[in-house]
């Protein structure tokens, strides 16, 4: 869900920018590990040194979190973020083995996969626009252990092997392919975050690819229709509505059927929107086609 910490075997803890993440993971440590929110350390990472300004941003983080927080001091810090820590040793190595056990029961059921991709993605990786569209999926990694179980298990809820790629500080791991991010819009991938879920969304709606669709989709989603008729309620010629909806037939989007319209002539195809489409067109009307700031 945030990020964790790394490097060090005495204690535990979560990073991250959103004290939304922050708080979520704490209650899911004191739900199911019974560790006390008021047990953790607080800090604030920033590059600010002043006090007075230093007391302002302490007081603003206090307030957003509900809880008492002192500053660490990183020059790299352009961005404020939380560090939330326990030193324990114990606590350290039980919390390694337990993950270290629970990955193979991961990777092999699709509910406890999507919930675990669900706050990897959230954590640790980000939605990528180019142009306001979406461009790419994306999570990251500094430990190669890492990278062979991210890519196993991508490819197992995906059904498809996603792209690496070495930088100077750590692996991607992503997916570029529309269809493979339509279903990372239905696993609900980035939800945990409005502010990434907003991009993620908005960025898939001014996909090319897309624009177009919702339209289509919006009209056959309580009633079927032929190409024919979509086309003119949405002002797009007939073999441009067919050519989309065949391809959203593959990805399971879209359902059809014949349809007779003239007493003595042949029936006609139809198409209508499938409970996993109508699913995805909700979840995309459900966000504002601007993002908030």
């Amino acid at each position: 869900m945030a990020e964790g910490l790394r490097k060090t075997k005495d204690s535990i803890g979560v990073s991250n920018a959103e004290p939304y993440l922050i708080l979520k993971s704490l209650g899911i440590f004191e739900k199911y590990f019974w560790i006390k929110t008021d047990n953790w350390k607080v800090f604030i990472k920033t590059d600010e040194r002043e006090k007075s300004k230093l007391r302002k941003i302490l007081n603003k983080w206090d307030n957003n979190l509900g809880l008492v927080t002192r500053s660490s001091y990183s020059s790299l810090a352009k961005n404020q973020a939380v560090d939330v820590r326990l030193n324990s040793r114990i606590l350290n190595k039980f919390l390694k083995d337990y993950i270290k056990k629970s990955l193979a029961l991961i990777s092999k059921d699709r509910t406890l996969s999507e919930y675990f991709l669900r706050g990897y993605f959230v954590g640790d990786g980000c939605p990528i626009k180019r142009k306001d569209q979406i461009h790419s999926i994306t999570i990251t990694t500094k430990e190669e252990t890492h990278l062979k179980f991210l890519v196993e298990i991508m490819n197992f809820f995906f059904g498809k092997m996603p792209n690496v790629r070495l930088t100077k500080k750590s692996y991607e791991i992503y997916y570029c392919a529309v269809g493979i991010i339509t279903e990372a819009i239905l696993a609900k991938i980035f939800i945990d975050s409005e502010r990434q879920w907003n991009k993620f969304v908005n960025g898939y709606k001014n996909k090319q690819y897309t624009r177009a669709r919702i339209k289509y989709w919006k009209e056959i989603a309580f009633h079927s229709l032929t190409s024919y008729e979509i086309a003119k309620l949405s002002g797009n010629s007939h073999w441009s509505v067919s050519d989309a909806l065949n391809k959203d037939i593959k990805l399971g989007l879209v359902d059809s059927s014949c349809k007779q319209i003239h007493k003595f002539g042949a029936p006609a195809k139809s198409y209508s929107l499938s409970l996993k489409g109508l699913k995805l067109l909700n979840l995309l009307e459900g966000v504002d086609s601007y993002e908030k700031i």
